[in-house]
């Protein structure tokens, strides 16, 4: 789960880095990100798109320990919430 967190903060600071990179070429419209450049907006949909799957997989991973987590504690005879687990 702590790797797959990782992959997703790496995704999320990659887009930020390459926005910010080309923060000339980004602007707002109404609440809209507008990228006329299609060169920089495919780049950034791309990575956007990256950044997603990486979030996806962290949950998937997240909820796959929970389950772990509740699981195991069951066997025990132990309540997730008696030990402050979710």
């Amino acid at each position: 789960m702590v790797a797959a967190e990782k992959g997703w903060l790496d995704a999320v600071d990659d887009e930020y880095a390459y926005a910010g990179q080309n923060a000339s070429k980004l602007s707002l419209s109404q609440g809209h990100l507008i990228i006329n450049d299609p060169e920089v907006r495919e780049t950034f949909n791309a990575k956007l798109r990256f950044q997603e799957s990486q979030r996806k997989a962290f949950l998937a991973a997240q909820k796959e320990f929970n389950d772990f987590q509740a699981q195991s504690l069951r066997k025990m005879g132990v309540n997730p919430q008696d030990v402050g687990a979710r």
